[in-house]
């Protein structure tokens, strides 16, 4: 079956990865979608505010078989300039009231979108994770709009993230 769990959709089986898209992520933004282009380019997306921080998150579960894995945002910059994104990355496994975060601090750079809706881009956010497959996990991704290393001046569209097996 191409659905691992609700909101989880295997991408491909070679290499193996795991899409989290925008209708299953929660945080600080509405997800907003685009249903005027149907069937051609409807998607649902989290707008990351430019200015300050926006932070989106998810409860994965053991449904991710590897344990060591790449995190990766799609997004679309939707405007004609390209810029820096400066990122925080928290994950860690959930055990009931316990909750014990890691976190990756990474600056990646978008290409113009120039478009409306532009076309997604992937950026890798976490590299070589090690993940416990036996217990139930989070990720929560920020936009750190305000830090003096995000120069990307205008909102990102996020529609989701990707968990692939680290090095595939």
């Amino acid at each position: 079956s191409p659905i691992e769990r609700v909101g989880f959709e295997r991408a491909s089986s070679t290499p193996a990865e795991v899409f989290i898209g925008a209708a299953t992520l929660h945080g600080s933004t509405t997800v907003q979608s685009n249903w005027s282009t149907y069937p051609t380019r409807a998607h649902a997306f989290h707008q990351l505010n430019d200015s300050a921080t926006s932070t989106v998150g998810a409860m994965v579960g053991k449904s991710i078989p590897w344990t060591s894995v790449d995190i990766y945002a799609v997004l679309g910059n939707p405007s004609a300039g390209t810029g820096d994104v400066r990122w925080t990355l928290y994950y860690g496994k959930d055990a009931g009231t316990a909750t014990t975060r890691s976190s990756v601090s990474t600056t990646t750079t978008l290409a113009a979108g120039g478009a409306t809706y532009p076309t997604p881009q992937r950026v890798k956010v976490g590299n070589a994770i090690a993940w416990d497959t036996a217990g139930d996990w989070s990720l929560v991704l920020s936009r750190l709009g305000s830090d003096g290393a995000d120069t990307l001046a205008t909102a990102i569209f996020l529609q989701g993230l990707v968990i692939r097996q680290a090095g595939t």
